[in-house]
This record gives structure tokens, sequence and C-alpha cells, in this order.
């Protein structure tokens, strides 16, 4: 299975077919700067306010000119940092001047510390007993991060300069921008006060203060900075508990954003994974192969397979990429801090992996100046590349699997318990149509054999259309009482008996036998009453013509009864659409209700429709007993908040529901042939397998699978030539 997912990588990921898009890049890139350009601001004051340099050990005073362009520089940076906040917010010519100022001011500030460090040099040229101090390598740092951030900046001026950021993509980069800033600046600022107060109260220079504030925050403590006076040990708490939760609220957005961006482009290879799927010549001619004889089980097991390759490959793909950034950034970081502080590299990777953990055991800790300020920028990059690594991407895997062990020993659970429910749980759409069919026809049956008065072949008269007509009110009372307890179940349909041997005749024939056979069978067909006011309307009818003509003839009367056959089973079947389409809902809200996140704005309207629902019909007390008038919907619509659901229970009466729904629906329009198969949605194999299980006699089931065996080969033939004149008519194959 490994080899095929790497495999199945491998092209999806091919460099030679993916092209690479530089202006989906650039989009970004003011996010990466908003990123750093506060980390530069926040290392400019120790390069402003600290010596750059020792003579054995003694400090030495700055240049003026260094003091001048360092001031410069930081009031550059600010104003820089000011403008990325502005360009983020901007629209229209305001966000375009805004992005040309900021470009400027961030190209300004590089050439300025780039020229200080070149004075710097001039003057200070390397010495006995000279040592470069904190100042200058913050200097360095910062410089290197404001380079970082004009290249940055321009490259997204070129590929992106003529695009306003008026599409949806920019506006919401630009939000997403604004928001970034705004945290960065915030934790980057109360790092700067903290490292203020404590460096005064305890006697720090400025960076020792912030390297103090930074070990604290991440919660390493490695011992050599310790608080040693009360109002530090005072003030530790609520600047620790206010950083860490800050650096935590910027770490999530950062993994948050950037997860939402792989998560499109996993999409986007998954498409391409597909295309490739159905662009092979054996895929393509097979395409149906998996399942020939429309089983849902198997095609349910093929897509679950489907799936689970997708998510291997997806999850591969984000292994492979996580641990190669993080071992990359690992073995870096000891070779910087094990040149920096004169370690073995052996050492410098020890020390790194105790940053990452947070460990902290204080056996190695940055004791040079560079080594301390390269801490600072490291440690704050080394915290989301780690929680993405181990929150995102180990925890996802371990729990997939964890996920997959408990789903298959549940489904062997529920397999041992009910095996007749397993069994049914994987009936063809097909199936669950001819169980329809097979209970309404059922109903029809069981209707004429319990009527009291059969109908003679061509008999019939004015007195005998009366006694059917009152033969529905009569039964219109028991009827309604019944339907509290049983109303549901019937509606359901989903419990036809398959070892009956009833075959489901011609939805008219049947109809109309069904009213002639009796008056209460139109009463009893799907257990439904005939609606309010029909008697009075057919009272006037009939009365009408037995004063124009007493005597009817044979052939007239015949046609009124079938015609008010058709309309009495038109209007119980009207009603039984509609019953079920309401519980259907019900079914599909409380299966959307469980999907949505909870208390969601989606989620809360659905839920407040439904309370209000069951709200107003409490409010006509329709708990009396004498009150049969309950909407069949709402009697579950608030189940989902009293108890958990059993989602794949409600998935297959969801199934049932529908598919009673389309057969009721079939019989109501009075569809046959090829026209029933399309509004109930049967293919062709669907519906040889739904007529095999039909056939009750052995011999003749065999016969008619040969039929429909001959039939499928043939097909499948048609379809292989099919597939050859459409890969010999594209010379490259492709799709």
């Amino acid at each position: 299975m490994v080899a095929t997912v790497v495999t199945d990588l491998v092209q999806v990921l091919n460099p030679a077919k993916q092209r690479k898009s530089y202006r989906e890049w650039a989009k970004i890139a003011p996010l990466l700067a908003a990123l750093i350009a506060p980390v530069t601001s926040l290392l400019d004051i120790p390069a402003l306010t600290q010596n750059w340099y020792s003579q054995y050990g003694s400090p030495v005073k700055d240049f003026t000119a260094s003091i001048v362009l360092s001031a410069i520089g930081l009031a550059f940076n600010l104003f820089a940092n000011g403008l990325l906040v502005v360009r983020f917010s901007a629209d229209g010519k305001y966000w375009e001047l805004a992005t040309k100022v900021s470009l400027g001011c961030w190209i300004a500030k590089t050439i300025l510390a780039v020229t200080n460090l070149a004075i710097f040099g001039i003057f200070s040229r390397n010495a006995a007993g000279f040592h470069y101090e904190e100042g200058f390598w913050c200097a360095v740092v910062s410089v290197c991060g404001a380079g970082i951030i004009s290249l940055l900046l321009l490259f997204h001026y070129i590929f992106q300069g003529a695009n306003r950021g008026t599409d949806d993509e920019a506006k919401k980069i630009r939000v997403s921008g604004r928001h970034f800033m705004l945290s960065i600046i915030s934790l980057t600022t109360l790092l700067a006060l903290e490292a203020l107060i404590f460096s005064k109260i305890e006697g720090w220079a400025y960076l020792d203060g912030i390297y103090f504030s930074v070990v604290s925050m991440l919660t390493i403590g490695f011992g050599d900075f310790e608080p040693t006076q009360t109002a530090t040990r005072i003030l530790l708490f609520p600047f620790a508990v206010l950083t860490i939760a800050q650096l935590a609220n910027q770490v999530g957005m950062i993994i948050e954003f950037f997860g939402q961006r792989s998560e499109a482009r996993k999409t986007t290879w998954r498409l391409r994974y597909e295309a490739l799927q159905d662009a092979n010549d054996d895929a393509r001619r097979n395409s149906d192969k998996h399942n020939p004889g429309g089983s849902l089980k198997k095609e349910v097991d093929w897509l679950t397979a489907q799936a689970r390759r997708e998510q291997n490959l997806s999850e591969m793909y984000d292994l492979a990429w996580s641990l190669a950034t993080l071992i990359v950034f690992w073995l870096l970081g000891g070779l910087i801090f094990s040149h920096l502080e004169g370690w073995p590299y052996g050492d410098g990777v020890y020390f790194c992996y105790v940053i990452f953990l947070a460990i902290g055991y204080g056996d190695f800790e940055p004791g040079s100046a560079a080594g301390r300020v390269v801490f600072i920028v490291y440690s704050l990059m080394a915290v989301p590349v780690v929680a993405s690594f181990a929150v995102q991407t180990v925890t996802r895997i371990l729990g997939t699997f964890s996920a997959r062990r408990l789903e298959q020993r549940e489904a062997q659970r529920l397999r041992d318990d009910h095996p007749r429910a397993q069994k049914n749980k994987y009936l063809s759409h097909a199936e669950l149509c001819l169980m329809q069919h097979r209970t309404m026809s059922l109903q029809e049956e069981e209707g004429r054999m319990r009527g009291g008065r059969a109908r003679t072949a061509g008999g019939g008269d004015v007195r005998d259309m009366r006694d059917m007509r009152d033969g529905l009110s009569a039964g219109k009372q028991k009827e309604n009482d019944e339907r509290e307890e049983t109303g549901r179940d019937q509606v359901r349909a989903a419990s036809g008996d398959k070892d009956v041997d009833v075959e489901t005749p011609d939805s008219r024939t049947s109809l109309v036998r069904s009213a002639r056979g009796s008056p209460a069978s139109r009463a009893r067909t799907l257990s439904l009453p005939a609606p309010d006011g029909e008697n009075a309307a057919d009272d006037a009818t009939v009365e009408t013509g037995d004063r124009a003509s007493p005597v009817q003839s044979q052939s007239q009367t015949e046609e009124l009864e079938e015609e008010r056959a058709l309309k009495d089973m038109d209007k119980i079947l009207v009603k039984r659409v509609l019953q079920l389409a309401v519980e259907l809902e019900t079914q599909a809200r409380i299966l959307l209700l469980h999907a949505l996140p909870k208390g969601s704005d989606a989620e809360v309207l659905l839920r407040a429709d439904a309370r209000l629902q069951h709200r107003e019909v409490n409010k006509l007390n329709l708990e009396d007993p004498d009150s049969k008038m309950r909407p069949e919907g709402l009697v579950d619509i608030t189940e989902q908040e009293n108890r958990d659901i059993d989602i794949e229970d409600r998935v297959r009466r969801y199934r049932e529901l529908f598919a009673a729904l389309l057969a009721t629906g079939s019989k109501l329009q009075r569809l046959e042939g090829v026209e029933q198969l399309v509004w109930e949605r049967r293919t062709k194999r669907e519906r040889q397998l739904a007529e095999e299980e039909a056939e009750p006699h052995p011999e003749s089931r065999g016969r008619m699978k040969e039929v429909h065996d001959r039939e499928n080969m043939a097909d499948d033939e048609r379809e292989r030539k099919e597939a050859k004149e459409f890969t010999e008519g594209d010379a490259s194959g492709q799709v």
C-alpha cells in the first residue's frame, strides 16, 4: 500500500506536469512580511541603545554616524510597519498608494541599515581585543529581516501590482494580513514592555530583558537569567500569562490560514489524481466493472477504498512536507548554534530539540552575544514549525488510525448483535423501491380480501355507489383512531415481506380493481382516511345524476365508478405523498443539524425554526386524546435535542422514506416502463436485480438471470468498442 501511495504522490506532484503560479505565491508574500516586520522593529531598539563592540571586555562608544543612522532606521522601520497595517486595510487607490509607499520605506530602511554597517566596518577595523557586542548583532539580524521583507513586497508588487486587490481571495488575504499584523504587533509590544521593565528592575541590558522574556514565554527556562527582585517575581506572572496566550493565538492563526490553503491545494491535487485515474484506458473501459450487479455493498466498499486511498495520499504528503521542514530547520539550527557557541555539532542538534520541546534542562544555553540574538528569532520561528508538525500531522495521523480501528470493531459488534439489520442496511435503491411497490400491492390485496361486499362483474347502480361512499365515511373514524398508533409504521413502508409472492400489477388496473372490490378497501388502502368534505361533493354529483336519469345504463355506471375510484385513490396517494415528504424533511433536518457545527449560524437557525414549529403545534392543545390532527412530520422534530441519535439508522430511514416517496409518486402519476425507471432513479441493472429478486420460481429466476447476463455482456462489449474508438481517436490518450 505504501508503494502505491508513493507512486500516486509522485504522479500528482510531478514537477513536469505541475504549473507553478507565481501570482499565487505573490498574493501571500505580504503576509510573510507582516510576520517578520514587528520582530525587526524589536531588534532595532537594542541596536540603537546598546554598544556595538568592545575591546578587551570594555565597551567602546559607538560612532555618531552609526547612532544617527540607527535612529533614522528605527524611525523608517516603525513607519513602514504602520504602512503595512494601512495596506491591509485600504481599498482601491489608497491600497495602491500604501503599497508603493510601504515598499519604498522598507527598501530605504534596508539601504540605511546596510550603509550603517558599512560605515561601522570602515571606522572600526578589527584590532587586538576587538569583540562585537549584542547591539551589532541586533543590527545585522534586523537588516537581514528588512531585506527579506523588501524582497517579498517587491515580489508582490511585480506580480500583483496591477491587481488592486478587488477579487475575493485578495480581500480575504488582506483581512488575514491585518489580523496577522495586529496580533504580532501586540505580541512584540508586550515583549518590548516586559523587557524594558525587567531590565530596569534587574539591572540587565535591554537585549537580555528580551531574551529573558522570550525564554519565559516559550516555557523553556534555561536558568541563566532568573528574577531576583520581588517586583520582578510579582510582575512575571501577568506578563507570562499574557505573552503565552498571545503567542498561542498567533500560532493558531498562522496554522489555520496556511492549513486552509493547504487543503485547497490538496483538493486540486485530488482532482488531478482522479483525472489521472479516469484517463487510464483500463479504468475507462472498466469504470463499472467493480460493481456489475449494482450491489450497494460493493459500491460502498469501492468508494470507501477510494476515500481511504485519497486520505492516505493526503496524509503522506502532509507527513513528508512537515517532516522535511522540521529536519531542515532542526539540522540548520544545530549548525548555526554549534558555530556561534563553539559546540560540537551533536550538541547543537541536541540544543535545538530541547528548544523545540520546551524542555530547557539548562546544561546548554546561548552564552555569546550573537547566539542570544539568533536564539530570539530562531525560537519564535521554531514554535509554529513544531506545532504544525506535532499537532496537525502526527496527531491527525494517529487519530486516523485509531478511528479506523474503532470503526472496524464497532462494525464487527453490530454485525454480531444485529445480523439482519446489517443485511438490510445495504439494500439498493431499486430494492427499496420494489419493497414499496410490494407493500402497496399487498395492502390493496388485503383490502380486497377484507371487503364486506364484493362487487359482481357488470353490476352496480346508484345505491351501490352511495353504499361505497358511505363505507368510506364510516371507516374514517376507525382509521383516525388507529392512525396515532400505526400511522408512522405504515408511512415507513420498509417492512415488506420478501417471502410473500405478490406481483406488482399495473398501477391503473390495480387502483380500479381495488375500488370495485370493496367500499372499505379504498378507505383502508394505505391506511389513510378519505379527506373531509368528500362525501358532500360526491352526494351532490350522484343525486343530480339520479334525478336526471333514474335508470342508468351499465356502461355509464362502470365509467362513473371507475372515475370515482381513480379520484378516491388519487386523493389517498396525494395525502400519503404529503406525509412522506413531511417526514422526509424531518429526517433530513435531523441529519443536517447533526452535521452542522454546534452553535453555527445555520445550525442555530434550523434548530430555532424546528423549536418554533413544535411550539406552535403545542399551542393547539392537541394532547387531547380525541384530537388526531397532529402533523406526522412534527413527531420527532426535537428528538436530536433529547438524546443521541443513531446516524446510520437515520440514514437508513431517510433512504426508505425517499424510496417510498418516489414509488408512491410513480403510482400517483401512473408511470410505466422507462418513465417509471427514470422517475424512481433506477438503472437497467438495478431493474434487472429487482426483477430477479421478485421472481418466486427458481427455474424462472435462473432463466431470467441468463437473459440479463447476455444483455450485460453485449453492453460491455459495446462499451469496450466505444472505449477503443475513443482512445484510438485521441493520439495523446488523455481525457
